[in-house]
């Protein structure tokens, strides 16, 4: 019998009590992966909490980890750190549309020895309906031109939900400020290290509860950063 592929799927969490309980059920319906879910918390006073050590109170395989430094970045290099799989799906809670095609991308992962597997909204079959206008224009105009001005071999370079290879995340040092970032700087250096990268389509929609701490002006520099860094290249 061919045993199962083990993942640790890595999601921070920032106040969002209303739609954990879905993303769980979401991941025990859909992963038939041998899974671990780990749940990555700021604060102990986050209203999530109690929701994350309810459900792993239940399910073994929900594990709940503290971010000692605090932040997204630091959320997702915690999470990163306490994987012991060597697939690791760093993902938002928001993302159940990436979470329903996780077996396909681990089944991709494991033919083709690839450093990342990411699920692609500007690849033929993804799509994207989540956002407002501006939002997605510019997401789109940034994926696909790198895909165009530099080789990229993926469309969807700077969607937050990718499955990793954990001996290739041990081998890159983040240098990202904020942890909307990391999926686009660690794609980046995938490729410029000759990395295999791969991709599969998804749709993305609005989520159905919480809000997102997504703020684009914000982020702007620092996509701006690791876009000219790909360029250069």
């Amino acid at each position: 019998m061919k045993q199962k592929t083990r993942v640790d799927i890595v999601v921070p969490v920032l106040r969002e009590e209303e739609v954990l309980e879905a993303y769980y059920r979401a991941v025990d319906k859909f992963v038939r992966s041998d899974w671990r879910l780990l749940v990555v918390y700021d604060q102990t006073g986050d209203p999530t909490v109690p929701v994350a050590r309810r459900i792993a109170k239940k399910d073994p395989r929900v594990v709940l980890i503290a971010n000692r430094e605090g932040g997204l970045g630091n959320a997702m290099k915690t999470g990163i750190k306490s994987a012991k799989t060597e697939a690791v799906m760093v993902s938002m809670v928001d993302l159940l549309e990436d979470i329903k095609k996780l077996d396909s991308m681990l089944s991709l992962f494991n033919r083709g020895g690839y450093a990342i597997v990411a699920p692609s909204r500007y690849m033929n079959g993804g799509s994207r309906t989540s956002g407002g206008f501006v939002q997605r224009m510019l997401s789109r105009l940034a994926s696909v031109s790198l895909y165009h001005l530099t080789g990229l071999p993926i469309h969807d370079p700077i969607n937050a939900s990718k499955l990793y290879r954990k001996s290739f995340l041990d081998s890159v040092r983040i240098q990202s400020a904020t942890g909307w970032t990391i999926a686009l700087e660690l794609t980046v250096k995938a490729h410029r290290a000759g990395e295999r990268v791969a991709e599969i389509p998804i749709v993305q929609r609005e989520r159905q509860g919480g809000k997102s701490k997504f703020t684009l002006l914000k982020l702007l520099p620092q996509y701006l950063y690791w876009y000219w860094f790909a360029l250069k290249k």
